[in-house]
């Protein structure tokens, strides 16, 4: 659009306003350059920090007995099941079975609730981690120390480098989840007022939990209930 005080190339009149050709000679005026697109502003967000507890969280010993079971389960039939074939005939046949698979799942259940307890005692019971809100997704990420920490104390558990390596791996595992999800892929939204936890459920994935301060909870909330689908939000 051009403003009044621009003057015609070919006779310098003035012009009023958007007219093509020059109301004094009839010239055609060349058209005025688009205008430029206005800078995009800063990214929206909210980040904060939180140390998550480990042994007071019911969302930790959640994962941890989830773990338990599925370790248990598959332990039991992996070992259980040639020893049944081979001994069970001699040594009371499905009793037998069903005392070798008990025994193998409780030992490797609690074995995996061992590991979890573990993973809260060197992290000395808390995991700093950062969250993050923005336009496209949510973040939550802890500092390599804890990764450091979780290495350190598997060190004096195992006998050899690769004991110990295996043993901070599923150790850090049981630590609450953390990484990216972005908001389209959100399939579902739980909240909990009353631990100030917002849960982030996606197809496939562990859930993304935002543990959230009091004071920032209803802050975080309406952010999230603006940037997923209206379905995937439930209270």
């Amino acid at each position: 659009m051009r403003v009044v005080g621009e003057r015609c190339h070919a006779c310098e009149a003035r012009l009023a306003g958007d007219e093509r050709f020059c109301v004094k000679c009839g010239a055609e005026l060349p058209a005025s350059p688009p205008s430029p697109e206005p800078s995009p502003g800063p990214v929206e967000g909210l980040a904060w920090s939180y140390r998550i507890p480990m042994l007071t969280n019911r969302y930790v010993w959640g994962r941890w007995w989830w773990a338990a079971l599925g370790f248990g389960a598959g332990l039991a039939i992996v070992l259980g099941t040639p020893l049944v074939v081979m001994f069970a005939d001699g040594n009371g046949g499905i009793a037998f079975a069903v005392k070798l698979y008990s025994a193998i799942a409780i030992i490797a259940g609690l074995s995996a609730i061992g590991l979890g307890i573990f993973s809260a005692l060197v992290v000395a019971n808390g995991v700093t981690t950062c969250f993050t809100l923005y336009s496209l997704g949510a973040l939550a990420t802890t500092s390599d120390d804890v990764e450091d920490r979780v290495e350190i104390g598997a060190s004096f558990l195992g006998g050899s480098f690769d004991q110990a390596s295996e043993i901070s791996a599923a150790a850090l595992l049981l630590l609450p989840a953390t990484g990216e999800v972005k908001w389209k892929d959100v399939r579902r939204v739980e909240l909990d007022e009353s631990r100030h936890v917002i849960t982030l459920r996606r197809p496939w994935h562990h859930p993304l939990r935002l543990y959230v301060p009091q004071e920032h909870f209803s802050g975080a909330v309406s952010f999230v209930r603006d940037h997923v689908t209206e379905l995937a939000v439930g209270d």
